[in-house]
């Protein structure tokens, strides 16, 4: 037994085991390194592998333990079947339907169960967007709502057209898993899980329960939305109560529910598309499209404090803004985004703030970008709004064909950006954000309109402007107060 843990203990050993049996061997090697304690083989202390103690004696002995025999002889077999294969250090990543059989089938408990315990000893942390996320941030997912009787649409319909999508695009590969599994959260990493379809205004409270726990564990949760339809193919009477309802669940439950905005009279529902998934997993997830780099310019960053002190009350005035008429459909941090131009740069919020506690120290300085490489240069802690493509175009364009806005504002309001006033500003079609191709329809929004202001279909509002004193007064004067 001891030569088996000294065996397993060896990270390059136990990722051969990995090619025939993941997340066996990768057990396996965790039990072998609590028990041997090899913190210089792992090169971290032995209480801090995923940011939590997993070298707590509960979890090891009382979850791990009675299974650790047969995982080791089976990490064992495949290791011989897979000595060819090449050590790349990838054990960290855990393949979790191969995982939930695994527990299963030799530890006699469930996923869910093991996933408490993982996570109990230390809350895991999000990624903070200090650099772009790569697929190897990401931890991705799927729940089918196994009594939906659309489940085997949407999963052929949408789930996996999505996540093809993803992978062929990002590198992002989804594992399925079955209701009720709770995944294991790194710290260092974003994870992200859809599930669905279900009716938010006639969910189960087993489906609440579950979304909560979800939610409870950093995990970033959006629900694939079916509202039934009538016979003849119009929405039910009641459906307009989503309008309030749902957005409230979801701060309830800590969750997304995606806008169903596509009618599938074939299965008589209102429901979404595998676009709607995919432009959401890539918002909660990577969110950036474009390529950062970083500069480490002194002068640039004396050029950032100096604006920071320049727009301290700006920001401040736009995060009081921002908390009286509740300007986010979502989260406050999740949502929307500011930049104020200046000739030759652009002070910009930084990705993931809070709108409504956010300060200048929150807003990074971006000195150049270049649209056919996608790329964009700033000075910051944190990478620039994923909005930055669009608004750096927008402004570009309108200082070539008149006067460069001051200040730009994309904010999300619950009445406003599906409400019936101001229908005529809404776009005739869905526009994704993120890319600087986005700005060149924006500014054709604002000329074809005439106006400083539309809604982005299905998203938000664009605002642009001098001053935060004029963004201030179209607020009072359009935004109803929540």
């Amino acid at each position: 037994m001891r030569e088996l843990c000294e065996q397993y203990a060896n990270p390059d050993v136990a990722h051969r085991a990995f090619k025939g049996g993941p997340a066996l061997a990768r057990l396996a090697w965790l039990a072998a390194g609590g028990v041997l304690r090899r913190r210089r083989k792992l090169r971290m202390p032995a209480r801090q592998f995923w940011g939590f103690d997993v070298w707590d004696a509960r979890f090891l002995w009382v979850e791990v333990a009675p299974a650790v025999p047969a995982m080791l002889v089976f990490a064992r077999l495949a290791g011989r079947a897979a000595r060819r294969a090449e050590p790349k250090r990838l054990f960290l990543h855990v393949n979790q339907r191969i995982f939930h059989g695994a527990i299963v089938r030799f530890g006699q408990c469930r996923m869910t169960r093991v996933a408490t315990a993982l996570v109990s000893a230390g809350k895991a942390r999000s990624c903070d967007y200090t650099h772009k996320p790569s697929a190897a941030d990401v931890h991705c997912y799927y729940v089918v709502h196994p009594s939906s009787p659309h489940g085997e649409w949407a999963l052929e319909a949408v789930l996996r057209p999505a996540f093809r999508a993803l992978l062929a695009d990002y590198g992002i590969a989804a594992v399925r898993l079955e209701f009720g599994d709770v995944p294991p959260v790194r710290p260092d990493a974003v994870t992200y899980l859809v599930y669905g379809p279900t009716d938010p205004l006639e969910m189960s409270s087993a489906e609440r329960e579950y979304l909560a726990a979800l939610a409870a564990e950093g995990i970033r949760t959006n629900v694939i939305s079916a509202y039934a339809l009538t016979p003849s193919g119009a929405d039910r009477p009641g459906y307009e109560a989503a309008r309030t309802v749902v957005p409230a669940l979801c701060d309830e439950l800590g969750i997304n529910a995606l806008y169903p905005d596509e009618i599938d009279r074939v299965r008589g529902i209102r429901t979404n598309t595998w676009q709607d998934v995919y432009i959401n997993a890539i918002g909660e997830t990577i969110r950036v499209k474009y390529r950062p780099t970083e500069s480490l310019e002194s002068d640039d960053a004396q050029v950032r404090g100096r604006l920071r002190r320049e727009h301290a009350a700006d920001v401040a005035e736009l995060a009081r803004l921002h908390r009286e008429f509740h300007l986010w459909q979502r989260k406050p941090y999740t949502d929307g985004s500011i930049m104020f131009p200046h000739d030759g740069y652009w002070f910009v919020s930084q990705t993931m703030t809070d709108k409504t506690r956010m300060t200048s120290d929150d807003y990074d300085l971006i000195t150049s970008f270049d649209e056919g490489l996608r790329g964009i240069t700033y000075a910051g802690p944190r990478l620039p709004s994923s909005d930055s493509p669009e608004f750096l175009m927008l402004s570009s364009l309108m200082s070539m064909h008149g006067r460069r806005p001051r200040l730009i504002v994309h904010f999300h309001h619950r009445e406003l950006t599906r409400g019936p006033r101001y229908r005529d500003l809404v776009t005739d079609t869905t526009i994704e954000g993120g890319q600087f191709a986005a700005g060149r329809l924006f500014f054709g929004e604002l000329r074809r309109r005439g106006t400083d202001w539309f809604i982005i279909r299905e998203h938000g509002m664009v605002w642009v402007g001098n001053s935060v004193g004029e963004f201030g007064a179209f607020v009072s004067r359009v935004v109803a107060r929540p």
